[in-house]
């Protein structure tokens, strides 16, 4: 093991702080609706569900035809990014004032995980150096080695909310060794837990090529971070044709692990991961024995067993498991299941429209939109509500839906064509105003929407408008307001 000193990056001579106060005095939050934030040419302005705008930047021409990027991270707190040619600059905001974080090294700009007020985020590059930013005190402390863009399978914040388990590359190409590391991020105090001197390659992967940590079923690890599986040198078995078959020949493993996971992916009969959850299944199973796979938790040591599934129907990815036990997954074709413990519900296809914001909503994971062929080019979209296990709205439709989800509510908007909200509390679906679906649409509350109108509308006057959709009364907020687009991270 090796300890390692605290490595702090400076920040342009040191820590600077750059704070910009609101142009209102703090108002008390009524409620815990989420404050949203939008920009013009030269100001980021705060707004709240109930119509207050607080400007809390301002200076000339900083972002001239930018839209800005954000993570929320609370109903009072966010993340802003300005892509800029040289480096990003992160954003601390609270709906009365801004933080400047200068970096002195180029970033990508991409939160991957966070444990408040802990941020992961990535320098710039297909390999990244990973950095970790404390949003409260804005220090920004560098880890070792490398990890593919866009990686979060890799690194977990222990339940202490001061620790940091991760595995990354030793050199910038993913075919070289690997290290887990625990890191302090209070103290700094950091110490190599095991190693392998290349990457793990999964028994998955066609070809057995090495791929990100995020994809590669080699590389297991609980959500809490507590327990950690490593498996190397997958060897084919040749009794069979599926290059699926086989087992791995060593085994490393650290933490409260179980000895089942352990057994299984040794085996190389884990199938598929996510959600804190593992399936293990047996690819050669012939066709008259049991159809069966079982999902284990990677963490406190929970299994449920599935039976009577089609062959084909077993989840290549797990996308969530409900308090009541039921797993909702997607098969090799995109198709997704929920899973009984003795049946499985065909919900339809993983919409091809929406890519990654199809996913659930990362808050509460209650939605998901799937779609379904009809006759000629017509497809059926369908709504899910997950918590209830219910469709709550369909549309037949040629073109596809771009989705944006609260946790109470969903907005559904096809380009030029239409828009539609369904609020989960009332259970209505309302229709949005045909000429209002040309306009990029965040969702600011259950029944408050807010929409951008640029510069080239012939009826509107470019900015930042309030739809109350109850009442179909809109108002203009911010003139020559953009949206910023959030990322569905949180």
């Amino acid at each position: 093991m090796c300890v390692r000193l605290l490595l702090l990056i400076p920040l342009l001579f040191g820590l600077i702080l750059t704070r910009f106060p609101a142009d209102t005095p703090p108002q008390n939050i009524a409620s815990e609706a989420a404050w949203t934030w939008v920009n013009t040419d030269s100001q980021i302005v705060a707004l709240h569900p109930d119509g207050t705008t607080n400007i809390i930047y301002d200076q000339p021409d900083r972002f001239l035809d930018r839209n800005l990027l954000g993570w929320r991270l609370s109903p009072i707190q966010g993340l802003l990014l300005l892509n800029e040619d040289e480096f990003n600059i992160y954003m601390v905001v609270t709906p009365h004032e801004v933080q400047i974080v200068p970096f002195d090294v180029p970033m990508r700009g991409w939160p991957v995980e966070i444990q408040l007020p802990y941020v992961l985020v990535m320098s710039h590059g297909s390999h990244n150096t990973p950095y970790v930013l404390n949003i409260e005190t804005l220090e920004v402390q560098a880890l070792s080695g490398y990890m593919p863009a866009w990686e979060s399978e890799g690194l977990r914040f222990l339940p202490d909310a001061e620790t940091v388990r991760y595995l990354s590359y030793d050199e910038e190409l993913n075919d070289s060794g690997v290290t887990l590391w625990e890191r302090n991020l209070t103290t700094g105090e950091e110490v190599a837990l095991f190693s392998q001197d290349h990457a793990p390659v999964s028994s998955i992967v066609p070809g057995n090529f090495p791929v990100s940590l995020e994809e590669n079923l080699a590389l297991l690890a609980s959500p809490d971070g507590q327990a950690w599986w490593l498996a190397d040198g997958w060897t084919p078995d040749h009794d069979t044709p599926a290059e699926t078959d086989g087992s791995y020949q060593t085994m490393q493993t650290f933490g409260d692990t179980d000895e089942r996971i352990t057994e299984a992916l040794y085996d190389g009969l884990i199938w598929s991961k996510g959600a804190g959850w593992v399936i293990a299944y047996d690819s050669s199973c012939v066709p008259d024995c049991s159809r069966e796979f079982s999902a284990y938790a990677l963490s406190r040591g929970g299994i449920i067993t599935y039976r009577n599934v089609e062959p084909d129907a077993v989840p290549t990815q797990i996308r969530t498991m409900t308090s009541k036990g039921q797993l909702l997954g997607t098969d090799a074709q995109g198709r997704l299941w929920l899973y009984d413990a003795d049946s499985a519900a065909y919900l339809g296809d993983y919409s091809r429209t929406t890519g990654d914001y199809a996913e659930f909503h990362e808050f509460n994971g209650r939605w998901i939109l799937t779609e379904q062929a009809l006759e000629g080019d017509e497809r059926l979209y369908q709504l899910w509500d997950i918590f209830t296990g219910q469709v709550v709205f369909e549309q037949p439709a040629e073109f596809g839906f771009y989705p944006k989800y609260q946790a109470d509510s969903a907005l559904l908007c096809q380009y030029q064509t239409q828009c539609f909200l369904y609020d989960a509390a009332t259970q209505q679906t309302f229709t949005l105003p045909g000429d209002f679906a040309d306009y990029r649409f965040d969702l600011l509350s259950n029944t408050r929407v807010l929409f951008e109108v640029g510069p080239d509308s012939a009826e509107l006057a470019s900015g930042i408008y309030l739809l109350n959709v109850v009442t179909g009364e809109s108002q203009l907020l911010v003139p020559a307001g953009r949206t910023v687009i959030y990322n569905p991270l949180v």
